[in-house]
């Protein structure tokens, strides 16, 4: 879409009182410079970019998952990492440092133009595994945009149907 574009989206808001659908206005932001394509990722679709770069940060391949995937002068907005990818490829670093053997298994993908969303499960040694949903914006077969948001899932999980 356009810079300017006016973007029209419903939302749910469900309560035990209540049920209500609201419709509101998005304006779309100016998107990120434009960036030299590679040979590589402008090979790959969006879905692939997304989980290339999943899947090499989950085997520690870290700096290369960067290096051949994030514009870094993009942006995350993980809430526990300071602005700027920089600080997040250092969080994903130290996180492997603290727990090296942990595995990332999608289950679910959903990709809609340029925005990639991957349902995951990261399986952990110690801990409770978690689900893990990382959202993707892809310009040019680079990540400039990314969103992140997890839950443990606990041993005794209420719901039989699991989160998958």
């Amino acid at each position: 879409m356009a810079e300017g574009t006016t973007l029209l989206t419903w939302q749910a808001s469900n309560s035990f009182e209540s049920s209500n659908l609201s419709l509101s206005a998005i304006q779309l932001r100016p998107s990120t410079p434009k960036l030299q394509p590679t040979d590589l990722n402008m090979s790959q679709t969006p879905k692939e970019v997304a989980c290339s770069f999943l899947q090499l940060v989950s085997r520690n391949h870290v700096d290369e998952a960067y290096a051949q995937y994030v514009d870094m002068s993009g942006k995350h907005h993980n809430m526990y990492t300071p602005a700027g990818f920089a600080a997040l490829k250092q969080a994903m670093k130290d996180s492997h440092a603290a727990a090296p053997n942990t595995d990332l298994r999608p289950h679910t993908i959903l990709c809609d133009g340029n925005v990639v969303a991957v349902h995951s499960l990261l399986l952990r040694v110690s801990g409770p595994n978690i689900s893990v949903v990382h959202i993707f914006r892809i310009e040019h077969g680079r990540i400039v945009e990314m969103w992140d948001c997890g839950a443990p899932v606990p041993e005794d999980c209420l719901n039989t149907d699991g989160p998958f």
